[in-house]
């Protein structure tokens, strides 16, 4: 080989060693960029990752808050109508609905505050859960509303079985740790069949609902199941709402007196009058208040009938207190919304000034359970109308186990011992040691006592030798027109 190959030769291996660690040199940097790339790809995938998992829980999280009732934990009212509604598809097995209030529960929330009510609901939720087997959904609707949905065909007297363990399960006290205080309350239940009660969700919602209304009106702490008779007089009922607007621009309405005595001797003498609100439907013929006053309540008519018969009772009035033989008040009934109505009392005094009566000839009637239910409210009325000068009754007195407390400061001139102690006189011991710590109540306040209902002569012999002298009820006279008052006073 001759020299100048031997130099091309040396020249060609030193530009392919170059190649070489030229190329060495390359793959080694393009080996790092692609592990910072891996090492890149890998972070990213790992912040993907985590943000996904933090969606996923966000949305668990929104579902819970959409779904769940954040205090009990229960199914909450936007699930159990979807469920309800997935169970009353056309085709679907029977089930049974239950719906639930708890009995008076405002009071735990005036008496012992929010926290405390929160507690309850709690310990109802969970008792409630207790109570069903694992496929029952239970559900916190709203405030103090649960429901139950039992899913299958279940016996009528098992599902009463279940219906009563249910109210039976509160009757263990709830202890309030806030508080140092238990508490018991009873459970109202209104209980539906489908499809035999209802072909929807929201006819056998409307159904359980009625017979809610229903455990409600027989005494509470109860259970209803709907039923065709509970169907008509809805329906009756909603005919009497409807009719409630024209009544009163047709004149309809009118007030009967029912005369309350005190005895002289063996004479009973006129005392007072209470006004009591009739309808004499075109229909239906003469209607008591209680039958259409709640529609009229519901309907925003009470207003309106309250100066109707504030007007009436003081006009119809006027001539009886200016004549011989005048009783010495007469009263009228208010409900819980016009104890709370701040401009009531202004009415009262405006409408008092019109009829030039005197203040002391006018009395206001107070129902227990309405003093209960609004106090603060019934202190502040009662104050007010003692500076107008006018007398407080407290209606049905024992019949919804009022603090003494609240009795002393009420204010009230006079009592009226509930017609449902009464009719249970002589011969029951508990009614007859109600009304003998009203007779000392009465007497040590300087209180005016008087005994409703009184309809036998047992019973009025009974009361009189137990020390009460002033009796209201069918054995001293009935509710009568106004143009027979003035009859009744003359024959005194």
């Amino acid at each position: 080989m001759s020299e100048g190959e031997v130099d091309r030769l040396m020249r060609r291996l030193g530009h392919e060693r170059r190649a070489r660690r030229e190329a060495e040199h390359l793959l080694a940097r393009r080996s790092h960029d692609l592990g910072e790339a891996n090492r890149g790809l890998a972070t990213a995938l790992a912040q993907l990752e985590l943000t996904v998992d933090e969606r996923t829980r966000a949305l668990i999280d929104l579902r819970a808050v959409a779904y769940i009732d954040g205090l009990t934990g229960l199914v909450n009212r936007r699930l159990f109508n979807q469920r309800l509604a997935e169970a009353s598809q056309p085709g679907g097995e029977s089930f049974s609905l239950l719906y639930i209030d708890i009995d008076d529960f405002k009071r735990v929330n005036d008496i012992y505050g929010h926290a405390c009510g929160d507690t309850v609901l709690r310990q109802i939720g969970s008792r409630l859960l207790d109570s069903v087997r694992e496929i029952d959904i239970v559900a916190r609707l709203a405030g103090d509303e649960f429901a139950i949905l039992i899913p299958g065909v279940v016996a009528r007297d098992s599902l009463a079985r279940l219906a009563g363990r249910v109210v039976t399960v509160m009757s263990s006290p709830i202890d309030l740790p806030a508080v140092g205080r238990r508490v018991t309350v009873g459970l109202s239940i209104g209980v539906a069949v489908y499809p035999d009660d209802g072909p929807d969700a929201e006819a056998i919602g409307a159904a359980a609902d009625l017979a809610l209304y229903r455990s409600k009106q027989d005494g509470k702490n109860r259970a209803t199941f709907c039923n065709e008779q509970i169907r008509n007089e809805r329906r009756l009922s909603l005919e009497l709402e409807q009719d409630l607007t024209r009544a009163l621009s047709a004149g309809e309405f009118l007030l009967h007196y029912h005369p309350l005595v005190g005895m002289l001797g063996d004479a009973p003498r006129i005392l007072a009058l209470e006004a009591l609100l009739r309808w004499r439907h075109p229909r239906r013929g003469l209607i008591e208040a209680r039958d259409f006053v709640p529609f009229a309540d519901q309907r925003g008519l009470l207003p309106s009938l309250s100066q109707f018969v504030l007007t009436r009772t003081l006009e119809d009035a006027r001539p009886w207190f200016a004549g011989p033989h005048a009783p010495e008040w007469i009263s009228v009934n208010i409900s819980n919304r016009q104890l709370r109505d701040e401009g009531f009392s202004e009415l009262l005094a405006g409408l008092l000034t019109s009829s030039g009566l005197p203040p002391g000839h006018l009395a206001i009637d107070i129902s227990e359970a309405a003093l209960i239910d609004s106090f603060l409210h019934g202190q502040a009325f009662g104050q007010k109308l003692r500076a107008l000068g006018l007398r407080l009754c407290i209606d049905d007195f024992g019949s919804a186990q009022a603090g003494l407390k609240m009795m002393c400061e009420s204010g009230a001139t006079v009592i009226k011992i509930a017609r449902e102690l009464v009719c249970r006189v002589p011969g029951d011991t508990t009614a007859e040691a109600i009304i003998e710590t009203s007779i000392l109540l009465s007497r040590r306040l300087g209180i005016l006592l008087v005994a409703e209902g009184v309809e036998t002569t047992a019973q009025r012999n009974y009361l009189r030798s137990a020390g009460i002298e002033h009796f209201q009820g069918y054995l001293f006279g009935r509710p009568m027109a106004a143009a027979d008052v003035p009859a009744l006073l003359a024959r005194q």
